[in-house]
């Protein structure tokens, strides 16, 4: 995920800010490197063991079927609210994500290869501004729509 605001011709590198994470159930948040990964984000606070060593991928498989969430603060300053816009740019969210801004959801996202825009200068505040990103298990989102199809796709692999 990399991300960023647009203020006029100047931009903020929002990844350069302290992020951090959890599991939306839990409540301790964690350190993290956004852009980045829960799995790496995980491994760095030792939270789950290398992933690529035996068979611990097949081990770590709940991740996927869990909510996670990342926050940071933003510092916004008069300069900032002096202009007519300031636009919050996401790219690579991955995938069902919902941003909040100071507790108000400002945007929903569900299509990883894009970049998103918005508009957030009517919900800053000068001084400290809270931003969350709320990522929904992807496997949770779609297996239900899949389920209502009422058919079983299948999906076959033709060898040359």
């Amino acid at each position: 995920m990399s991300l960023s605001i647009n203020v006029e011709a100047q931009s903020v590198d929002l990844s350069k800010l302290q992020w951090q994470f959890r599991k939306s159930t839990d409540s301790l948040w964690l350190p993290a490197t956004v852009p980045g990964t829960v799995h790496t984000d995980l491994l760095a606070n030792k939270k789950i063991a290398e992933p690529f060593y035996r068979d611990n991928e097949t081990q770590l498989q709940w991740i996927e079927k869990e909510d996670w969430e990342y926050k940071t603060e933003i510092l916004v300053t008069e300069k900032i609210l002096q202009n007519d816009a300031v636009e919050l740019v996401f790219e690579g969210l991955d995938t069902y994500a919902d941003i909040y801004l100071n507790n108000k959801k400002i945007l929903s996202a569900d299509n990883m290869f894009r970049s998103w825009k918005t508009d957030v200068k009517s919900g800053l505040k000068l001084g400290s501004n809270e931003l969350r990103v709320y990522f929904h298990s992807p496997v949770n989102f779609v297996m239900p729509l899949y389920s209502a199809l009422g058919y079983i796709l299948f999906l076959s692999a033709v060898m040359i």
